[in-house]
């Protein structure tokens, strides 16, 4: 198989794996030979790409950290749990019915999420973000905290560290509860009095974390500053450099990053390309830099299953993403320097003898 994204899928092509939308509703079946009328139905559907049949992949499968099933109804917990509203001045009561069956859900499933992270460690992260402005809030939280275990992990923590990333990631935003929907939900075109308003979410968020019983402090310090900088550039109070917690820098370049590769009123998604090069871009300005680096070794440049052309002109699919061999995956080359259809065979970017050959375009996506 491999991946095409919807605005270059091309009728008869054959989907290779169902085709769900956020909600976890089947749009099409696996096996299904897409047509005009197919095409027209995925968009506005918040589909980014398929996953199709190519019988010069038929060894390539892309495997997920963790199961679409469980993204979808971890998504769906959090929409529940974040459209709860409370008046920012009142005590922020996580024990209240309503917000304590919602919070169990979302703690349940995240913990699901650690444990099919650390039980599958080479997994490939999901590199797409939000496919919708609506959904973006509720779809975030999910890839992100997938993404900030697998980073934990590389950098070394232990079991009980890296659950407590994982349970920062999801409630990193619980603070909306108390924060008027009208800002949170359009953050991207706020006033400043409204944009300070917003900011205060961390601090919400926080201060809620910290009624529960057992909770770790390192879970509330995550929550309180993952949108805090390394250059003091970030909120709520503009600390630097080593005062902030490594759970809340590893919370926060995941959060560049898929922020990135969603769909926003703002901007398009970007491909997963440009969104690894924003974060790249923000070393020891935004993130420590350190820390970059482990998220350079763990997220691939370029997701196994695209196609690429080589400065050769070449032009071939990613089959092995090569981690820690930074933007040097191994490619089966199809198309020969004109452009024409070749024996396929493979080629190790990572390799001494290619190392002048370099990946100049993405095809497909």
């Amino acid at each position: 198989m491999r991946r095409v994204s919807l605005e270059k899928a091309k009728r008869g092509m054959e989907i290779a794996r169902p085709v769900l939308d956020v909600q976890g509703n089947m749009l099409l079946a696996a096996g299904i030979e897409l047509r005009e009328k197919h095409l027209e139905f995925l968009k506005g559907k918040g589909v980014y790409e398929l996953l199709i049949e190519d019988r010069r992949v038929p060894d390539l499968t892309i495997k997920p950290l963790v199961k679409p099933e469980m993204q979808r109804e971890s998504i769906e917990a959090m929409r529940r749990l974040l459209n709860i509203n409370r008046d920012p001045s009142e005590k922020k009561n996580m024990k209240d019915p309503e917000m304590y069956a919602a919070r169990v859900e979302v703690d349940r499933l995240g913990y699901a999420i650690v444990q099919a992270v650390l039980r599958s460690p080479l997994g490939e992260p999901d590199l797409t973000g939000s496919g919708s402005p609506a959904d973006f809030h509720f779809v975030l939280p999910v890839q992100i905290t997938a993404l900030s275990i697998l980073l934990a992990r590389e950098v070394g923590f232990d079991n009980n560290d890296v659950l407590n990333v994982g349970r920062a990631a999801m409630l990193q935003n619980i603070g909306y509860i108390w924060t008027p929907p009208e800002i949170w939900q359009n953050d991207e075109t706020l006033s400043e009095e409204d944009q300070k308003i917003f900011e205060k979410h961390t601090i919400h968020g926080c201060e809620a974390v910290q009624q529960l019983d057992r909770t770790p402090p390192a879970v509330a310090e995550a929550i309180l500053q993952h949108h805090e900088r390394w250059d003091g550039s970030g909120y709520p109070h503009g600390i630097k450099g080593w005062d902030i917690s490594p759970n809340a820098q590893i919370i926060g370049m995941a959060e560049t990053y898929y922020e990135a590769t969603s769909v926003r009123k703002s901007h398009d998604a970007y491909k997963p390309m440009d969104a690894f090069e924003n974060v790249m871009a923000c070393m020891g300005e935004w993130f420590d830099p350190e820390l970059v680096q482990v998220f350079a070794r763990r997220v691939p440049v370029y997701p196994s299953g695209i196609m690429v052309k080589l400065s050769t002109r070449e032009a071939g699919i990613i089959t092995d993403v090569n981690l820690g061999h930074v933007g040097r995956p191994m490619v089966r080359v199809c198309y020969d320097v004109k452009g024409n259809p070749t024996d396929t065979y493979d080629m190790d970017l990572a390799d001494t003898e290619h190392q002048f050959k370099l990946i100049s375009e993405i095809l497909d996506i």
